[in-house]
Parts: C-alpha cells; sequence; structure tokens
C-alpha cells in the first residue's frame, strides 16, 4: 500500500478533538511508529480507568463502541 492509499485521523476521546495526517511514503514508518506509541498510551488510559463505562439504554445505541464494549446497555443481536 502506498501512502497515497491512506487517510486517517486520530481521535482524543478525553478532548473530543480529532487530529488528521496526510502521508508521504517517506514518513510512512514514522507514522506508524507514532500510531503505535498513541494506541499503547490509548490502551494504558483504558486500562487505568480513565474511561469507565456508563452503560445505559439510550446512551449505548449512539455509542461508537457498544458493539465491542462488554458493559453496553443495549441487546445484541
Amino acid at each position: 500500500m502506498s501512502a497515497d492509499e491512506i487517510s486517517t485521523e486520530l481521535v482524543f476521546l478525553k478532548t473530543g478533538t480529532t487530529k488528521p495526517y496526510a502521508f508521504f511514503d517517506e514518513q510512512l514508518r514514522e507514522v506508524q511508529e507514532m500510531i503505535s506509541q498513541e494506541f499503547a498510551s490509548m490502551n494504558a488510559s483504558y486500562e487505568y480507568g480513565d474511561f469507565p463505562a456508563r452503560p445505559s439504554q439510550r446512551e449505548c445505541l449512539s455509542c461508537r463502541f457498544a458493539e465491542v464494549c462488554p458493559e453496553a446497555g443495549i441487546i445484541r443481536t
């Protein structure tokens, strides 16, 4: 895959901000490393309880993570 085929952005859940990234082939390796580090940081936040689930039928229906959340308050089919 070449860099011009990739479009992505980081979404910071605490602030709701996003950061888009445009890639060039020579930057791809550096960006892949940065994404790996950010992902590890985000996972550490989850493990420390920075984002506790607050399940409810109303909230979970509009949550983008309801499908993967073990505490989602929605009925799965």
